[in-house]
């Protein structure tokens, strides 16, 4: 409990360099340390302000949200209880919090650290922001149009030169050089901010981590003459790089959202138009790959500043209809927004799935403890005859039973079979206790007798 109230918050957590303006002398410096921010208060230029408090200091925040709206933040909204921001997103009121808070203690044995670092990793949510921060990256992206250039095969999931994709020896070599922290990365990789993240961690913290936010633009090109070359990469091309780290670093995540920001007028790897394909076509194929490389999702979001714009009219006196349309306000989307259902739909399949097995794994354990008491039966019933037919004794054997007694216990033992039967199945099912309410016995004799009086 005490881990969880260290380093569990409310709030996403935003990893990256953050920026504190020193003075040195008569000189002014400027120094990056590679830490974290709060989602909702980003920081701007060197202004220490709205960091994160890490000295224990209570801290006043505002939480929001920028994805499907749940039952109780619909009622939040109906209730006046939350205000709206530019752009259309819904604020829930303040809160206190203060930043992660002995971190440290993850060092002092190995007990603290793997019971720890499930909490610190498993229990935030992260948010990994490819929009570049202006004017340290370029205003669309941190990726230059260049940075793919070099070095293709250490970027896992991209396609080679001649458009093969990468064999599966390319992309586990490639994810283990990514997590190399002293080697020379290629430039897309050391700028990357998932990769830095992941990276920073370790293979073994990334695999706690449940739950992603991955905020970019897909169009980043101007419609100018002058910027056409000056681009960043499209979110288009990021997203299944993303998705290959992801499904193979972070086994155990299970909700993504993925954040599109305002789109400039052209994709940077289709300025004419070549490819064919619509800004919903595109939208739409791109989503659905990331879908099928990450089959372990239990949930998906697809936000954008448009996401909680109120549609012009909402149809009164319908509660169900109101519902759904402020679930279903407007984003640029598209088509591709289907497949939040099938990300959902494929969860509530994959546990019906598993409750099915546990049925049926359940059932042929007690089929197994059936079949094993009916052969204990069987195999004390036979000795049992055996006994009754022959006794040994110092004189030989005496006390030899005649034919009648053995076609009698023989008669006995049949016209008994079925009534055995369902005593088993009845003690499979009660957890031992038979129909008579005795524990069965697997010796036929006296207690077998006690028990069906």
């Amino acid at each position: 409990m005490f881990l969880h109230i260290l380093f569990v918050r409310p709030i996403k957590i935003v990893p990256g360099p953050v920026r504190y303006e020193l003075k040195i002398c008569w000189r002014d410096t400027k120094l990056n340390i590679y830490s974290y921010v709060w989602d909702t208060q980003r920081q701007s230029g060197c202004e220490e302000y709205d960091l994160p408090h890490y000295d224990g200091t209570p801290q006043w925040i505002i939480k929001e949200w920028t994805t499907n709206a749940t039952d109780t933040q619909l009622s939040l909204i109906d209730n006046g209880d939350v205000e709206v921001s530019n752009g259309g997103v819904y604020k829930l009121p303040g809160l206190y919090t203060t930043g992660i808070l002995g971190v440290n203690i993850l060092q002092t044995c190995t007990k603290f650290r793997d019971e720890g670092a499930p909490v610190l990793y498993g229990g935030n949510s992260f948010v990994m922001d490819t929009r570049g921060n202006y004017p340290y990256t370029h205003r669309r992206g941190v990726h230059e149009f260049d940075s793919l250039d070099t070095h293709r095969d250490l970027v896992p999931g991209l396609p080679n030169e001649d458009g093969t994709p990468q064999s599966r020896r390319q992309t586990v070599r490639a994810l283990n050089f990514m997590f190399d922290n002293r080697s020379n990365h290629q430039p897309f990789m050391r700028r990357d901010p998932l990769v830095t993240f992941l990276r920073t961690i370790g293979r073994t913290n990334a695999s706690y981590i449940t739950s992603i936010t991955i905020e970019g633009y897909f169009k980043t090109a101007e419609n100018n003459w002058r910027y056409r070359d000056n681009r960043p990469i499209t979110f288009a091309r990021i997203l299944p790089i993303h998705s290959t780290i992801l499904a193979h670093a972070t086994p155990n995540l299970t909700k993504l959202a993925i954040y599109q920001g305002y789109n400039d007028a052209l994709w940077e790897d289709d300025l004419d138009g070549q490819f064919g394909l619509s800004d919903e076509d595109r939208y739409d194929e791109v989503v659905g790959n990331l879908v099928n490389n990450l089959p372990g999702l239990q949930s998906l979001d697809l936000t954008s500043p448009y996401h909680f714009n109120a549609p012009e009219y909402i149809e009164e006196g319908n509660e169900e209809a109101e519902k759904e349309q402020r679930k279903h306000m407007a984003r640029p989307w598209g088509k591709a927004l289907r497949w939040e259902g099938i990300v959902d739909n494929r969860y509530k399949q994959r546990k019906k799935e598993l409750r099915l097995r546990a049925e049926r794994e359940a059932k042929r354990m007690q089929l197994d403890e059936l079949d094993q008491y009916i052969w204990k039966e069987n195999r004390g019933a036979n000795r049992g005859s055996r006994g009754s037919r022959q006794s040994r004794g110092r004189g030989g054997f005496q006390n030899r039973a005649s034919g009648n007694e053995l076609s009698s216990h023989a008669e006995r033992y049949n016209a008994s079979f079925a009534a055995l039967v369902d005593n088993a199945a009845a003690a499979a099912g009660n957890g031992g206790a038979g129909a008579s309410g005795g524990r069965p016995s697997f010796k036929r004799g006296k207690k077998l007798a006690r028990g069906r009086k």
